[in-house]
This record gives C-alpha cells, structure tokens and sequence, in this order.
C-alpha cells in the first residue's frame, strides 16, 4: 500500500521548519488543504476514511508517511490522530 498523490501532495506541507510558520497540526492541514483542489481533497477523504474505518498497523502509517514527501511530522503514535485531522478538516 501507499499514500495516494493527493495525500502526498498535502503532506509535501509538512516541511522540516513548518515549527516557524505553523503553531499546530490543524494550522499546517488547514494551509495545505487551501493547496487541493475540490477533487483532490475529496480523494484524500475517501481514502483516509476507508484507511482509518479499518484494522491498521501504526508502523505500516509510519512506513507510508515516512515514504512520503513529508520532512516532518508527528511521532509514529500520533500519525493516526494526524490522519484523522485531516481527513475530518476536508469539506469537498
């Protein structure tokens, strides 16, 4: 499995000094959805709906969001509660 273009593109956001521009992930999530397009953001809701609707490995999101574009984020731990932002920040 992999993040989808879509998600790749908003977690691109997630940069190495996003601490000097951003005071939490909801104001990172928020900036990056501006970013999407209508069809991209619904893209990335589906899918982290269905990710996030079933049984998941916290390593297997930290593999996928490590081999994203993302050059920061959260610990492995709160990766799901990152994912579920975004997808419940997303109103296509």
């Amino acid at each position: 499995m992999k993040f989808p273009d879509e998600l790749n593109k908003l977690l691109g956001q997630f940069h190495a000094d996003i601490d000097l521009v951003h005071d939490s992930y909801q104001s990172v999530i928020g900036s990056a959805i501006l970013l999407l397009s209508r069809e991209e953001q619904k893209a990335i809701k589906q899918f982290l709906t269905q990710l996030l609707s079933r049984n998941y490995d916290v390593e297997e999101l930290e593999r996928l969001w490590r081999a994203s574009p993302a050059d920061a984020g959260p610990p492995a731990r709160q990766i799901p509660y990152v994912l579920g932002l975004i997808r419940d920040m997303i109103n296509p």
